[in-house]
């Protein structure tokens, strides 16, 4: 029920349904010729840095609309996405709060800039929440976090007024900021075109590290459970694989000059290397970069990025978030 304005990066207006996510209240039960699409994903998904009528999903749902009109279906769209979620906490949201609303499509929004990471607890900070381990063939959930008595604190009988005070005193929410838990420590900026904090070097490449290796285990262990759990459920997955500002930048130059830089073959390892996986197990896979790459240079245009920040870093604006609901919608539309 929580509602304002943000204008962290962009501006929008933002209002929170009673699951408590960045959509607008959806009927539990599915209405008859409807095709629902439930969509899972990080701060993309929830797109708070533009309209929500403008987010790719809400454009997405409008596409495939207009294309199934002619057989009697209407779409309708449900956005899960979380700001700061990973694959295992996006599975963990599948499996304990979408299915209640039967959807027909799961669509996995992949961040490839940070989700790798953010799926290893050996490559984030100490945090609370869920990360699965590798353990010799299996993936075993730990929880561990819950039994932190600083969790517990914060967690505990005086949760409900602590909400209560960030969602109506501005003095309570600077305090909080200030003292916000420290982030990873960041790497240095280059300051070349298309550098950004937040996002990591080591995912363009075969991992070199046991921890990268290990992440990326997990990641794709968690895609076979989201894969399994729909299954299960009758519904498909598609897993869409975004884009990072550097991948679709609009001038190749600068493209070139950050893969001089950092030593890198390519910009697109993640991204194939992701395709291959799905490929192989069976999973549906939309491999978004290289066509919005394509989409932004034929128009010299940045999808990333707003008025205050570096252009073509940080989120989709609202031209980026059109062409991937389109991207996205004409696929489904091809094999609906």
């Amino acid at each position: 029920g929580a509602r304002g304005w943000f204008r962290g990066e962009g501006k929008a207006y933002v209002e929170i349904n009673g699951d408590g996510l960045r959509d607008r209240e959806h009927a539990i039960a599915k209405s008859p010729n409807t095709l629902r699409i439930a969509v899972l994903g990080d701060s993309f998904a929830e797109a708070l840095q533009v309209p929500l009528e403008e987010s790719f999903w809400a454009v997405m749902e409008r596409r495939v609309d207009s294309c199934l009109a002619s057989c009697g279906v209407r779409a309708e769209v449900l956005n899960f996405g979380v700001s700061g979620y990973g694959t295992t906490q996006e599975f963990l949201t599948l499996r304990d709060r979408v299915w209640k609303y039967d959807p027909d499509v799961v669509l996995l929004a992949f961040l490839t800039a940070n989700d790798v990471q953010d799926n290893s607890k050996r490559l984030q900070p100490p945090d609370y929440r869920p990360y699965f381990i590798a353990r010799a063939d299996r993936l075993e959930l730990d929880t561990s976090f819950r039994d932190d008595p600083a969790y517990r604190r914060k967690s505990g009988g005086l949760w409900p007024a602590r909400l209560a005070l960030m969602r109506y005193s501005r003095t309570f929410q600077l305090l909080v900021r200030v003292l916000k838990r420290p982030s990873a420590p960041q790497r240095p900026q280059s300051g070349i075109p298309g550098d950004e904090p937040g996002l990591e070097i080591a995912v363009y490449s075969e991992p070199s590290t046991d921890e990268w290796r290990e992440a990326w285990t997990i990641t794709e262990g968690v895609l076979r459970l989201m894969r399994d759990e729909a299954a299960g459920r009758g519904a498909r997955l598609v897993v869409a694989t975004l884009s990072n500002g550097i991948q679709v930048h609009p001038d190749p130059e600068a493209r070139r000059r950050f893969m001089k830089h950092y030593g890198l073959a390519e910009l697109f390892y993640p991204d194939e290397r992701i395709a291959r996986f799905c490929e192989a197990e069976g999973i549906e896979i939309v491999t978004l970069a290289p066509s919005l790459r394509r989409y932004a240079e034929a128009r010299g245009i940045f999808l990333h990025g707003f008025e205050g920040h570096p252009p073509g870093t940080g989120h989709w604006n609202a031209e980026g978030h059109r062409a991937a609901g389109a991207f996205l919608a004409d696929y489904l539309c091809r094999f609906e």
